[in-house]
């Protein structure tokens, strides 16, 4: 009888450390990508400052180093106000006015016409390196992807749309036909 009571409590140590370790060996571990925030969008996306930036891009309609800044501003504090200060490092902004945040609120530069003129080195499809700085002295800095006044970024830089045939796309996109495999047929 003994041996059966003993036999019966092995089985269910071993049972619950299996249901224990389960877990742990299915998971993919710490510090994975699978811990990290992703969102899928063209834009930029800055959680590193006291103010959340979520969709930076510039919008241009020539793609000649001319476009509009477009983000929205997030500020973490919910009981002080925010200031964006600059809009800098690979572009100049000369008709900057400094952005102010409420409380706890965010303020969205697609918005009513708010974009923020910008001027620099970059065409269509290309990344510029964008610095931000905040009341209390914060920075960051973080590449934006320069898109076309078309599509869902129309009329956010200027009321004259970006024509098709004048950016590229085969530059920017891999025909479906280029990567498929040998023999496969694209529908």
């Amino acid at each position: 009888m003994a041996t059966k009571h003993r036999s019966l409590v092995r089985r269910a140590a071993a049972t619950g450390a299996l249901a224990l370790a389960v877990p742990v060996l299915a998971s993919c571990g710490f510090n994975e990508n699978t811990n990290l925030v992703y969102v899928p969008a063209a834009g930029t996306f800055d959680r590193d400052a006291s103010v959340d930036v979520a969709g930076a891009v510039i919008v241009s309609t020539e793609g000649d180093g001319e476009g509009t800044f477009i983000a929205t501003f997030a500020n973490k504090y919910p009981t002080d106000p925010g200031t964006v200060e600059s809009i800098g490092g690979d572009v100049e902004a000369p008709e900057f006015e400094p952005i102010e945040l409420p409380p706890g609120g965010a303020v969205n530069l697609a918005d009513d016409d708010q974009g923020v003129p910008v001027e620099g080195d970059f065409g269509l499809g290309s990344f510029v390196d964008v610095e931000i700085s905040y009341s209390g002295g914060q920075q960051v800095t973080f590449a934006v992807p320069v898109v076309a006044n078309n599509g869902y970024y129309a009329g956010l830089d200027g009321s004259v749309l970006t024509e098709e045939d004048e950016f590229p796309t085969e530059d920017l996109y891999t025909p479906a036909d280029e990567v498929l495999p040998e023999g496969s047929e694209v529908e």
